[in-house]
């Protein structure tokens, strides 16, 4: 069964401050993407976060930390 919404895209990447990927998430399910945020392992990190909805448009943004980077997640679900 198709949904007549589906659900977007959601892609995480966590940047240290040398700039390097050190974890990457990417899902449609969006609890695994704030869990994979609040890891302690990502404290002082940067997060690239970028949502696809189905239509093909896409937001994108680079946050520096991590109450930014589940705000603007929030916000870019809240789109759809």
């Amino acid at each position: 069964m198709e949904h007549k919404f589906p659900q977007p895209h959601i892609s995480v990447s966590a940047i240290n401050k040398y700039g390097v990927i050190i974890d990457r998430q990417s899902s449609r399910r969006s609890r695994r993407i704030f869990d994979f945020i609040q890891r302690d392992k990502f404290s002082g990190c940067i997060f690239e976060v970028r949502v696809t909805y189905a239509s093909g448009n896409m937001n994108a943004g680079i946050y520096k930390t991590r109450a930014l980077a589940v705000q603007a997640l929030k916000a870019f679900l809240e789109e759809k």
